[in-house]
C-alpha cells in the first residue's frame, strides 16, 4: 500500500510541475519564430530554446498522467457512464471557456485570425470541429484519447478471449502501445500531411503514445514498487540522456524529440517527491483550470507590449498572469460555477 501511496504523490506532483510548464511556454511563444501570430523585437534566444525543450515535454508528461489514471477506468466504468464522465470533465469546460473566455479574448484584442471570420464560422469551424481552438486543441485530444483507449481495451480483450487466450490488463496495454506507436511513426508521413486531413488526426497520433505508455506504466506499476537501486539508476539515467539529447537536438538531429518526451517522463517521475508537498498539491488540483484560463491572457500582452523586455514579459505573463489563472482556478471551485473546470 506504501508503494502505491508514494505513485500517487509522484502522479500529483508530475501534474504540478507540468502545468508550470505549460504556463511557461505559453508565456514566451512570442519569441518562437515558429509561432507566427505575433512577433517581438527581441529575439530572447535562452527564452526561444528553452521554450523548444518544454514543448518537447509538457504535453508528453500531461498525457502521461491521464493515461496512468486511466489504466483501470475499463474495467470499472461502462462505455456510456466513461462518455458522460468525461463529457463532464472536459467537453462542459472545453465548450465554455471557448465561447466565454478566450474567444472574447481574442475578439477584444483583435486576434486576425478571429475578427477575420464570421462568428458563426468561429463557433462552427473554429471551436465545434476544432480547426482554431488555440490551447484548448488539448481537451478535444485527450477526450479522444479516452474513448479511443476504451474501445481498444476491450476490443483487444474481446478477441483475446475469442482466441482462448486471456490477456492481462499488461498485454493488453502493451499492445495499445504498440498501436499507437504505429499511429506516432505516421504522423509525419504523406497519409496524413494530405489535403482534408485534420490537424486535430495529426495531434492525435502524435500524442496518443504518452496515453498508452502511462496506462501501461500505471497496470505494471498497480502491484509493483520500483527496487531503489533501480530507481536511482532511472533517475540520473534519464537526466543524463535527456540532457544528450537536448544537446543533440538542437546541433540538428531532430527525431530526438520523441527521446526527449520519454527521457522528460522518466525523469520527471523520479527527481518529484513521493511524498505530499503543499504547493505542488495546491498547483495540481487547480492544474486544469490554470490550463483553461491562461493562455488567453498572454494575448493581452503579445497585442500591446510584444516589444517589453523579455525580463517583464516573464514576469508579467508567467508571474501575474500565472498567478491569476491559479486564483481565478481556485475561487472558482469553491463556487457553484465549479462545474465549468469539470468538476
Amino acid at each position: 500500500m506504501k508503494e502505491r501511496t508514494e505513485h500517487t504523490y509522484r502522479i500529483d506532483n508530475m501534474r504540478a510541475v507540468a502545468i508550470l510548464l505549460v504556463v511557461f511556454a505559453h508565456s514566451v511563444i512570442i519569441y518562437d519564430p515558429a509561432w507566427t501570430w505575433f512577433s517581438s523585437v527581441h529575439e530572447a534566444a535562452f527564452l526561444r530554446d528553452v521554450k523548444t525543450v518544454i514543448a518537447m515535454i509538457h504535453m508528453p508528461i500531461f498525457t502521461f498522467l491521464s493515461g496512468y489514471l486511466f489504466h483501470k477506468k475499463p474495467q470499472r466504468s461502462s462505455f456510456p457512464k466513461l462518455l458522460r464522465d468525461k463529457a463532464k470533465r472536459i467537453l462542459i469546460p472545453y465548450f465554455v471557456f471557448a465561447l466565454f473566455w478566450m474567444i472574447p479574448i481574442k475578439l477584444l484584442v483583435g486576434f486576425s485570425q478571429y475578427t477575420e471570420v464570421s462568428f458563426g464560422e468561429l463557433v462552427l469551424k473554429g471551436i465545434v470541429l476544432g480547426q482554431y481552438n488555440g490551447h484548448l486543441w488539448y481537451c478535444y485530444f485527450i477526450f479522444a484519447a479516452f474513448v479511443v483507449a476504451y474501445l481498444l481495451y476491450h476490443g483487444v480483450k474481446r478477441v483475446a478471449n475469442r482466441l482462448g487466450k486471456p490477456c492481462s490488463d499488461e498485454g493488453v496495454y502493451a499492445i495499445l502501445l504498440a498501436v499507437a506507436v504505429l499511429l506516432y511513426a505516421m504522423k509525419n508521413s504523406s497519409l496524413l500531411n494530405g489535403p482534408g486531413v485534420s490537424r486535430m488526426l495529426k495531434r492525435f497520433c502524435g500524442n496518443f503514445v504518452w496515453f498508452c505508455f502511462g496506462s501501461l506504466t500505471g497496470a505494471y506499476l498497480e502491484q509493483r514498487s520500483i527496487p531503489r537501486a533501480l530507481a536511482v539508476g532511472v533517475k540520473y539515467g534519464s537526466l543524463a540522456g535527456f540532457c544528450l539529447a537536448v544537446f543533440f537536438y538542437f546541433r540538428g538531429v531532430k527525431l530526438l524529440s520523441a527521446g526527449i518526451g520519454l527521457l522528460g517522463i522518466l525523469g520527471s517521475y523520479c527527481i518529484v517527491p513521493a511524498k505530499p508537498v503543499k504547493a505542488l498539491s495546491a498547483l495540481a488540483k487547480n492544474s486544469f483550470g490554470m490550463f483553461l484560463f491562461h493562455s488567453p491572457f498572454v494575448y493581452v500582452t503579445f497585442t500591446y507590449l510584444p516589444d517589453i523586455s523579455p525580463v517583464w514579459m516573464v514576469l508579467i505573463n508567467f508571474g501575474l498572469f500565472g498567478t491569476a489563472a491559479y486564483a481565478a482556478t481556485s475561487l472558482l471551485r469553491r463556487t457553484r460555477l465549479k462545474f465549468i473546470l469539470g468538476e
